[in-house]
């Protein structure tokens, strides 16, 4: 036998091992159950978007090999496969329950048909050995519902919830809502803040609502969006300055303000499960790219960003970012809203979703993991054991360059302490998600290769149990 008709046997008996031990194929659909009831066939919708991952297991680990999306169909693919025993998962998703999962079928290929079992609701089982194709690896969804109020709602008194002799009680309206976060969130100090409290008093101000009554007497606000500037106007106009207490509409008009109070107010129903949890993890995109300065962003830290853009207003002089940001924050606040419905009232006032993420088209989930940052910062502790966790006002504010950042752990954590800019991109981890024992701490952060501006640092306690952001203003 020649030797180019041996290479031609070997190239052969190689592309026919190849073939049949590297094709194989997994393919299925991602779907949103309308009703959250797998009972009912003809409410599911394919979702676009969605990771799947694809793990082999082995006698003593399950290893990732791969991953994808959902196209626009709802439709995910794995191919050139080497045979194994697979398992395919749907990534969890704040914005998305898991319901079920639903073993596929075996569509031809190979020696033997593939094997699919379902593990659970969020992993399914495919064995192959030598070039089969299975189908129909389905998951199924159902869309958590969330929950906005626009400003209006926030103005309406609260009604009387005894039921008349014969009827069911009335439902609670939003006034409800309010006065029920105000009650819980409360302490010492204002029941509510728009802007920044800051040092420099002389040059900026905040408003601070100080009760209930204070907070409905505040919205709703239509006058022309702008920063924290000027209280009268006038030859001599008065400015902000500092604190100002308890402003009602008719003494100053500001859109942005209004809807500023109206998203905090969402945030905080959603950060006390009085609404849906997890509203402020949703970011906004409208499309528009760079054209929105909040696109990209978390709805927590588009409040930060307003809230910094109302105080520091003289360094957001872009032509109409304040029209802009008003506009987004309107968006945001009719979002969710709807006909109140209750899940309870007696014990706890819970109130229902009105609508899932997908119905929204300028929300979304992020996903994407933050990349890990080194750091170089002095800390101190102090034995004082704390009673909750807190995150203080940096000092000196403003500062240049340095300035300290404290915060407090009732019990032992992992912490993630970041520095953010103006646009919030990320700009230093000075923890990231490290362990510390309870106590108080004291970090220095050297600002010396940064510009001046308006910079925010957030803190994070075990993942997002607990989180606190606060701004700083670095003048050199």
């Amino acid at each position: 036998m020649s030797t180019l008709v041996l290479i031609y046997l070997l190239f052969l008996f190689t592309i026919s091992n190849s073939f049949s031990s590297t094709h194989c194929q997994i393919h299925g659909n991602v779907y949103k159950d309308a009703d959250s009831s797998r009972t009912t066939t003809s409410d599911t919708t394919s979702l676009k978007n969605i990771k799947i991952f694809l793990s082999i297991a082995t006698q003593s680990v399950t290893v990732l090999v791969d991953s994808t999306t959902t196209n626009t169909n709802g439709e995910y693919s794995f191919f050139g496969l080497s045979g194994g025993d697979y398992r395919i998962s749907v990534a969890t998703c704040i914005a998305f329950v898991l319901l079920d999962a639903e073993a596929g079928q075996y569509v031809a290929g190979g020696t033997l048909p593939s094997v699919q079992n379902r593990i659970d609701a969020q992993t399914l089982q495919v064995i192959n050995s030598d070039g089969q194709i299975s189908a129909k690896n389905n998951f199924f969804l159902y869309g958590k519902k969330f929950r906005t109020f626009v400003q209006d709602s926030f103005a309406v008194k609260s009604n009387k919830l005894k039921a008349k002799k014969g009827q069911l009680p009335p439902m609670p309206n939003s006034g409800h809502a309010r006065d029920t976060l105000i009650k819980l969130s409360i302490a010492t100090s204002a029941a509510m803040i728009i802007g920044t409290k800051t040092d420099s008093s002389a040059k900026y101000g905040w408003i601070e609502l100080q009760n209930v009554k204070k907070v409905q007497a505040f919205f709703p606000h239509t006058g022309s969006a702008r920063g924290l500037d000027t209280l009268k106007p006038g030859k001599k106009p008065k400015m902000f300055s500092g604190k100002v207490k308890n402003l009602k509409p008719k003494s100053y008009n500001n859109r942005l303000a209004g809807e500023q109070a109206a998203l905090k107010m969402n945030l905080d129903l959603s950060f006390f499960e009085i609404t849906p949890s997890e509203l402020g993890d949703l970011e906004f995109d409208n499309g528009s790219g760079n054209a929105n300065p909040l696109n990209g962003k978390s709805l927590e830290d588009i409040a930060m960003i307003v809230d910094s853009a109302l105080t520091y207003y003289r360094h957001f002089s872009t032509m109409g970012v304040f029209d802009s940001m008003a506009n987004t924050l309107a968006n945001v606040n009719r979002a969710f809203s709807g006909a109140m419905d209750t899940i309870s009232v007696k014990s706890k006032l819970i109130i229902k979703g009105t609508k899932d993420i997908t119905q929204v088209l300028f929300l979304r989930v992020d996903d994407n993991a933050q990349e890990k940052q080194e750091h170089s910062q002095f800390v101190q502790r102090t034995k004082t054991l704390p009673e909750k966790f807190l995150l203080n006002q940096n000092y000196p504010n403003p500062f240049n360059p340095t300035t300290t950042i404290t915060f407090s752990l009732s019990n032992d954590a992992n912490v993630s302490l970041t520095i953010f800019d103006a646009l919030g991109r990320k700009i230093k981890a000075l923890f990231d998600n490290e362990f510390h024992e309870s106590g108080t701490y004291e970090v220095l952060w050297n600002a010396s290769h940064v510009s001046s501006g308006i910079y925010y640092y957030r803190l994070s306690v075990d993942g997002k149990h607990f989180q606190q952001s606060k701004s700083m203003l670095l003048l050199k």
